[in-house]
């Protein structure tokens, strides 16, 4: 099963993410918005607090 999102605007990826589950290799294209007052690293003290809270770590 392949699932292909189409974007209007074509840019370069502002990441990549290779992950591997059992035989099954993902690879995620990162985007943001070029437009957004947060940078990568207040959403990810924000992803790490909340995951915190919740007791995932």
């Amino acid at each position: 099963m392949s699932k292909t999102v189409t974007l209007t605007e074509h840019r370069p990826a502002d990441g990549m993410l290779t992950m591997r589950v059992k035989n099954t290799i993902y690879n995620v294209n990162i985007f943001f918005n070029p437009n957004s007052k947060n940078t990568l690293d207040t959403r990810m003290r924000k992803i790490i607090q909340k995951e915190a809270k919740a007791g995932n770590f």
